[in-house]
């Protein structure tokens, strides 16, 4: 198991380049950490049954909104025709 000595003897060995990526990589952990999570995603305390509730009523409001401008599929083209691969 790594502890945070360990860490911190390794990062004092690490050469003064890789410094500033090595602090991109330490602030994304924490940007991931799972106390920051609860802040980024808000959502994430709502239960199975409330995401589905809200997905069916996005569904129910976007329904038909593009019956005035249908999308249709152009003709498919003619394409050359080229030796078989073997």
């Amino acid at each position: 198991m790594v502890t945070r000595e360990r860490l911190k003897q390794e990062i004092d060995r690490v050469q003064e380049n890789y410094l500033d990526i090595l602090f991109r990589i330490i602030q994304a952990f924490e940007q991931t950490s799972p106390t920051k999570q609860r802040d980024i995603l808000p959502h994430s305390s709502e239960s199975p049954d409330d995401a589905a509730q809200e997905w069916h009523a996005f569904v129910e409001s976007t329904y038909g909104s593009l019956a005035s401008d249908p999308i249709e599929r152009g003709d498919q083209g003619t394409y050359e025709v080229r030796e078989p691969i073997q």
